[in-house]
C-alpha cells in the first residue's frame, strides 16, 4: 500500500501571505485525499510488502509538488505517473 503525506506550508506573519499558505496547504491536503483514494490498493507485484510514500509538498508559489520516497524498486516508481 502507498502512503499519502502532506508537507505544508507553516503560517506567514503577513496576511496576505498567510491566506495564500492557507490555500495552498488546502489544495495539497486534497490532492492527497484523492491520491490515498486512487493508491489504497496499489501494491509492487515484484515487491508487495514495500512501503512506498508519496508526499504533496506544498510551496511559497502556490502550487503543489510530488515527492516519491521510499520505492521498492524503479520499475513501480516509474508505473506511478502523478501530475498535479
Amino acid at each position: 500500500m502507498i502512503t499519502v503525506k502532506t508537507k505544508e506550508l507553516g503560517k506567514p506573519s503577513d496576511l496576505v501571505k498567510n491566506i495564500k499558505s492557507i490555500a495552498t496547504n488546502e489544495l495539497a491536503k486534497a490532492i492527497a485525499k484523492q491520491l490515498s483514494e486512487r493508491l489504497k490498493n496499489v501494491k509492487c507485484n515484484n515487491h508487495p510488502s514495500s512501503n512506498p510514500i508519496i508526499i504533496i509538498r506544498a510551496d511559497d508559489n502556490g502550487k503543489c509538488t510530488v515527492l516519491k520516497e521510499n520505492f521498492c524498486c524503479t520499475e513501480f516508481k516509474n508505473s506511478i505517473d502523478i501530475t498535479v
